[in-house]
């Protein structure tokens, strides 16, 4: 009877002399290096280990909220988190972002629910763009600092960003200069919300139109008053902070961006 193949013991008699097969029990060495590693207890409470509770999300920031807030904006951030319970009723085209079929993961719903309201939290109401109007002009918030009002990491809010774009819900544009060195340089990106946001949370456009009016009024009063102001008023030391915080010319400064670069994937400024 001739003996049967054994592919273990054909793959065992080829194998070089110096190869040490897995089978065997660990060298000391090894045994030393396991017994030193601490284990350190994890609690799983959401499939991984992200810290993310999809029956209790953390769908609130822990900032205050302005004394001047105006209250539609406050309406406003209170209703963004129904996305999270059912994102087909609220933004359906967000929803839908990914090109899939199924519904969106609760870390990404999560996600956009913090990063829409922290955008809505520094919207100015009168041109719906993300930022603050000072003196010298508009001055729109770079993204890492929307990521750290959220409270969530930086990758984590490009990725709800890209999904905000494709819904229709935000857009964004970028300005470009060209500097005394050859080299393009580009101000933070402007990120404008649409307005239709207010409908499709319920507001009516009754009171959108009447927060707009009183906004714009507020603004063209502190428009005057910055006009009344002669130059001399205006600190040398106030213009140059402004142009570091919008061009990001220091290197050293915490406000300041690194040189542009188109990203296909979040479509937003470089962090």
């Amino acid at each position: 009877m001739a003996d049967r193949f054994d592919p273990l013991g054909e793959l065992t008699n080829n194998l070089r002399p110096d190869i040490t097969l897995r089978t065997q029990p660990p060298s000391p060495a090894a045994k030393a290096s396991y017994a030193s590693r601490v284990y350190v207890p994890r609690k799983n409470v959401g499939g991984n280990f992200c810290e993310h509770s999809p029956v209790y999300p953390a769908l609130e920031i822990p900032t205050l909220l302005p004394d001047k807030f105006p209250p539609i904006l406050k309406k406003l951030c209170e209703r963004i988190s129904r996305y999270y319970y059912d994102p087909v009723e609220w933004l359906p085209s967000v929803d839908a972002a990914n090109g899939s079929e199924r519904r969106q993961r609760s870390e990404r719903r999560e996600a956009i629910v913090l990063l829409l309201t922290a955008i809505v939290r520094r919207i100015e109401l009168t041109s719906m763009r993300c930022g603050t109007p000072t003196r010298l002009g508009f001055r729109p918030i770079s993204m890492k600092a929307l990521a750290t009002l959220a409270g969530i990491s930086l990758q984590r809010a490009s990725r709800a960003l890209r999904d905000l774009r494709r819904g229709g819900i935000v857009s964004c544009y970028q300005k470009r200069f060209l500097n005394d060195e050859g080299h393009y340089r580009a101000y933070y990106a402007i990120r404008k919300v649409d307005r239709a946001i207010f409908g499709l949370f319920d507001i009516r456009s009754r009171e959108v139109d009447a927060a707009m009016k009183y906004a714009a009024r507020k603004l063209k009063e502190k428009a005057s008053k910055w006009s009344e102001q002669t130059c001399r008023h205006i600190s040398v030391r106030d213009v140059l902070k402004v142009n570091v915080m919008l061009r990001g010319t220091s290197a050293g400064s915490k406000y300041c961006d690194r040189p542009w670069t188109h990203n296909k994937q979040s479509g937003c400024d470089p962090p």
